[in-house]
């Protein structure tokens, strides 16, 4: 009898807890919903509005996460009321401010920096400073091709009424815009060239297979404000590990480099080394070891930079690290030149001017010689800056603007895209351009009257016209 009543004085106890426990949470559900809700109304990039006009989106006050690659450090930010990485937005003007909308990719959204470190609102806050009432209003995913930021500026960019719109290019747009070469995209339509070379837009069909499970979890964790809680926890977490310590490991790709970088042959020493240790972790101690063992110490400091492993795609080709050019000619530019054009005309149509802006720079290939991924010399560096010569012919011949980039774009060390120091040298080149090009339509936006104004000029010097 005692021991009966023992595990049922047991039972009662589990019983009490777990039905404290359950009103707990109850509790915490009613609390969170009432005080304090949790702005997380879609859970990943495929279930918004945007998702269905372009692929993959955002919404309205959905969190959008950037992390700096060099330090670690995680930025979180809400997207506004048209779930874009910017300040909310009105279609609109009843300031009557001279508007220009950005449509880009990674490198417009900024998805390495802070919001207020990317260089739309550095622009915007720049030309505010200098007197003008003015709007730059960015309108960017990270893996955005042409297609896309034309369907945006169809879509939503006209909306807005702008005065002038820029197109902000990056080199692997070209390829992007092909589906063939692209691999998988996600967004409902793709464009084409008929036999004339006329553009031609098609429907895509849905991709949406084999990912129903997934979604009926989100939808699940999107009714629970503590779930919700538990899967914000999870992504930010996920996105903080140690950079600093850099781990090192030798694919096929990167043994390639290597050889090409140092002008080894198969049968070098080291280059047995790498390949007995392929797609392992290699222990620092062991890998100097190595490199001094096979004669290697004077290249020490460019075997480690090589052998980094690092997020950004590894390994590099004979044609990269000596370019040969861009044949202006190919289907994928001819693809790319047809959609830009048409860009041009749907701003024009709807009273806006038009410009196209290079991130592809001095900067990118001071980046990639200084991780050996492109020969340091004058011959590759005028082969690899070839794609804006193309770009201003372009610009040229369709009588609107190409931006120059009189000052380098710096980027992170340890990623491609542009760091805090190349995101305000983005946004000074542009002031540039429009104090320029466009000084006559700024000053009718004067916030106050000013007979001057404070210009940057490429060398950083400061001037009065």
């Amino acid at each position: 009898m005692v021991k009966k009543s023992s595990k049922r004085s047991k039972l009662r106890k589990i019983l009490v807890f777990l039905v404290s426990l359950a009103l707990s949470l109850v509790a915490a559900e009613i609390v969170l919903r009432l005080v304090w809700p949790l702005r997380l109304p879609v859970i990943g990039y495929r279930d918004s509005a945007n998702a269905k006009r372009y692929g993959y989106g955002f919404a309205p006050s959905e969190p959008i996460v950037a992390r700096d690659p060099d330090t670690g450090e995680v930025y979180v930010t809400l997207a506004n009321n048209h779930g874009w990485r910017d300040r909310d937005r009105r279609f609109d003007n009843p300031d009557g401010a001279f508007r220009i909308v950005i449509l880009g990719d990674s490198n417009t959204f900024g998805q390495t920096v802070a919001l207020d470190q990317t260089y739309p609102p550095l622009l915007e806050g720049r030309l505010q400073k200098a007197g003008y009432n003015v709007e730059v209003i960015p309108i960017a995913l990270g893996a955005w091709d042409t297609t896309q930021e034309l369907e945006a500026l169809r879509l939503e960019g006209i909306r807005y009424q702008p005065d002038l719109v820029i197109l902000q290019f990056s080199l692997n747009d070209i390829r992007d815009n092909v589906p063939a070469l692209r691999g998988i995209c996600t967004a409902p339509f793709y464009y084409t060239l008929d036999e004339s070379g006329r553009l031609v837009r098609h429907r895509r069909p849905s991709s949406d297979k084999g990912d129903g499970a997934e979604r009926m979890l989100k939808r699940i964790i999107m009714q629970s404000e503590l779930l919700k809680r538990m899967y914000w926890w999870h992504v930010k977490s996920s996105l903080y590990e140690d950079v600093e310590a850099a781990e090192f490991q030798a694919t096929e790709e990167q043994i390639e480099q290597i050889r090409l970088v140092l002008g080894l042959d198969q049968s070098a020493p080291f280059v047995g080394y790498l390949r007995k240790h392929r797609d392992e972790a290699l222990d620092r101690t062991g890998l100097l070891a190595a490199i001094e063992r096979c004669g290697l110490q004077k290249n020490r400091e460019v075997v480690l930079r090589i052998l980094e492993k690092r997020r950004f795609r590894q390994g590099i080709a004979p044609m990269e690290f000596h370019p040969s050019g861009c044949d202006g000619t190919s289907y994928a530019w001819q693809l790319f030149f047809a959609l830009v054009e048409e860009m041009a005309r749907v701003a024009r149509e709807n009273g806006a001017e038009f410009a196209l802006y290079s991130e592809h720079d001095v900067g990118l290939y001071e980046w990639e010689v200084s991780w050996h991924r492109v020969s340091d010399d004058p011959r590759a560096r005028e082969r690899y800056l070839e794609p804006n010569a193309l770009l201003r012919r372009f610009a040229r011949q369709q009588g609107f603007d190409f931006i120059e980039n009189p000052r380098p774009i710096v980027r992170a060390r340890n990623d491609p895209h542009a760091s805090p120091e190349g995101n305000a040298a983005m946004a000074e080149n542009l002031f540039d351009y429009l104090a320029r090009e466009h000084r006559r339509a700024l000053e009718t936006h004067r916030k106050r009257p000013s007979a001057t104004y404070e210009h940057s000029s490429g060398n950083g010097e400061r001037s009065s016209r």
